[in-house]
């Protein structure tokens, strides 16, 4: 049976042991039948960039923005929404087995970690690590005079009035009072607790099989966090490094 393979060049020209780019007849596995379906585009991308979630496609595509401009696509850059942390892996592994140049930007959940490990060994992964969640990575890098603004940011991206998230930031700290505001709370708890309820409340713990709705969860969300991240004069060095590394790995990907 014959198998249909996309070469660079005419296929009638090629020479007979011409490398192979990838094999769109060998990709196969539910993820991928719901990729096709929904993001076709992926498939034909020069680099599909795999992101865990909408949260992280968000991001992603505001990283690619600062690096390319606003028309990073025409490189052949495409952003997945992988659809969870699950689906997101077993997408990238069936595109790398099938021979597919592919990116990858993906949470630490601490499971499934020699798996990422390989797509890493193959592909430009922008994983963050401790078992965090892209909302506590960018927020436990913040300096401190920036912390009390993150209560303000989701109206920013189009989430609720700005009013409803003070209090649920009191409440992840048991603060009693209703007057009090973040600036006061940061100092009256101390920097490690702040952050803590601050994570707790943007990217609440999954409840069983439910996880709850945090504030950035949206495309938008995932944009604004990356926007509010390169604002910073300097960017953390420790993100500031990874995603510099995963910037370049993709523009070497897709260099003409």
């Amino acid at each position: 049976r014959s198998v249909a393979r996309c070469r660079s060049g005419s296929a009638r020209r090629a020479p007979a042991r011409a490398p192979r780019v990838h094999e769109l007849t060998a990709l196969e596995g539910k993820e991928i039948g719901e990729l096709l379906t929904r993001q076709s585009e992926a498939v034909l991308a020069r680099l599909p960039v795999i992101c865990e979630g909408i949260t992280e496609n968000g991001f992603a595509t505001r990283l690619l923005i600062a690096r390319f401009g606003d028309g990073f696509a025409v490189r052949g850059i495409f952003c997945v929404d992988g659809g969870g942390h699950d689906r997101a892996l077993a997408i990238c592994k069936a595109l790398l087995k099938a021979g597919f140049q592919i990116a990858a930007v993906a949470d630490d959940e601490g499971r499934r970690d020699r798996s990422w490990e390989e797509v890493g060994r193959k592909a430009a992964l922008l994983r963050w690590e401790n078992s965090a969640a892209l909302e506590n990575a960018v927020i436990n890098a913040l300096p401190d005079h920036i912390l009390p603004e993150v209560v303000t940011w989701p109206e920013e991206s189009g989430g609720r009035e700005a009013r409803h998230y003070l209090p649920e930031l009191r409440r992840a700290l048991g603060a009693e009072g209703r007057e009090n505001t973040a600036e006061q709370l940061l100092r009256e708890y101390g920097r490690d607790a702040f952050v803590r309820a601050l994570c707790a409340v943007a990217c609440p713990p999954r409840e069983g099989d439910r996880k709850p709705k945090g504030w950035f969860k949206s495309f938008d969300g995932g944009f604004l966090l990356a926007d509010k991240l390169l604002a910073l004069d300097p960017v953390p060095k420790e993100l500031g490094e990874k995603i510099a590394a995963f910037l370049a790995a993709v523009e070497g990907a897709t260099a003409a």
